[in-house]
């Protein structure tokens, strides 16, 4: 059964999402930015400390590389996607570094996928008018520039799909352009776990769950060190949706699986695609509102609207049970704003050995 609250830890995690409502907070290197030791200069040096997860550690050696070759757009385009990473992220900066990238190399797919991205966080952030007149049209452009220059790229081919199934008609969304980029990853990316997130994707929307969970469950068969994202994600979305036997089942999964359920800096690993339905439940969760889907803007700030919060003692039980995953994934600050929420709406900590039915 799933774990029961206990003592969390003292830190508070700002109220920031990976998907939705975005601020910019960018503070300049205190002092004189050093090399960092006993890596390679330049990009390849920030990649390495990026795969051993010291993100802060390659920020400041792009920052003291770039002070002396500015130029460099490879470390212009890497410091660019770890200024996205942050929570919340840093996506003005972030335009900045990767534009300049763009303009080295016109014709690489991944520049421009990340530009998108960028201007995509810009645009959860705009209100309607600023959506349908500013960054909107750059994330549509760049995002389908990333697939015409690779058409083989499946984090591109999911990327746009998601923007034609939630972007208006009038800035170019539409479901029949979703489903092409479903029949042209059938044919790139057979039965992958990017395709089949997409497929989980599209039967959210057309709130067929039980297809979503299938397509959760292959992912899960596909590749097991996502097993427990995969489940996790599935108990969020449960959750936030009311239904409360169905999210503790794959809540239980998730914490059976033993392995890691929303790893750091998720966004600068290979293949980084987020789950609109995902990120949607958890700020549902965390902000007690609800986010339509359906609606004339890609702005967050204009599909919000408040909700009562949900008192059902299993309810509580569950968002505790959420915090305790994040715990034990090494989540400090996400494992106390769960366990903090948890108490907030009345759930006690029952006596030792006791498991959430």
């Amino acid at each position: 059964m799933l774990p029961t609250a206990g003592p969390s830890p003292p830190d508070r995690r700002a109220a920031a999402l990976v998907a939705f409502l975005w601020l910019v907070l960018l503070a300049g290197p205190a002092g004189p930015a050093r090399a960092q030791e006993g890596v390679q200069p330049g990009a390849e040096g920030a990649r390495e400390l990026i795969r051993r997860w010291e993100v802060e550690a390659a920020h400041k050696h792009l920052v003291a590389h770039l002070q002396q070759y500015p130029r460099d757009a490879e470390a212009q385009f890497e410091l660019g996607k770890i200024l996205l990473s942050y929570e919340p992220p840093l996506y003005e900066k972030a335009i900045e570094h990767i534009e300049f990238a763009v303009e080295k190399f016109p014709d690489r797919s991944d520049c421009r996928l990340w530009l998108a991205r960028a201007y995509g966080m810009k645009l959860e952030h705009s209100n309607l008018v600023q959506a349908a007149f500013g960054p909107v049209w750059k994330v549509k452009n760049n995002f389908e520039k990333a697939v015409e220059l690779d058409p083989g790229s499946a984090p591109a081919r999911v990327d746009v799909f998601q923007f034609y199934l939630f972007a208006p008609g009038l800035v170019g969304g539409g479901k029949d352009k979703a489903l092409e980029q479903i029949e042209a990853l059938k044919k790139t990316a057979p039965d992958s776990s990017l395709l089949h997130t997409a497929l989980a994707i599209l039967a959210l929307k057309d709130k067929d769950y039980s297809k979503a969970q299938a397509a959760f469950e292959r992912i899960a068969e596909l590749e097991p060190p996502k097993a427990g994202q995969s489940y996790f994600q599935m108990g969020v979305i449960y959750l936030s949706a009311g239904q409360y036997d169905l999210a503790n089942k794959y809540l239980k999964k998730a914490w059976e699986s033993g392995t890691p359920i929303e790893p750091p800096f998720q966004v600068l690993l290979p293949g980084y695609v987020r789950n609109a339905f995902y990120e949607k439940a958890k700020y549902e969760i965390e902000h007690g509102v609800k986010v339509a889907v359906d609606s004339d803007s890609l702005s967050v700030s204009d599909r919000m609207s408040r909700r009562e919060d949900e008192r059902d003692p299993k309810y509580a039980r569950l968002i505790a049970a959420v915090g305790k995953i994040y715990e034990r994934n090494k989540r400090p600050k996400l494992a106390k704003l769960y366990l903090d929420r948890a108490r907030q709406l009345g759930f006690s900590p029952p006596t030792a050995n006791a498991e959430t039915k």
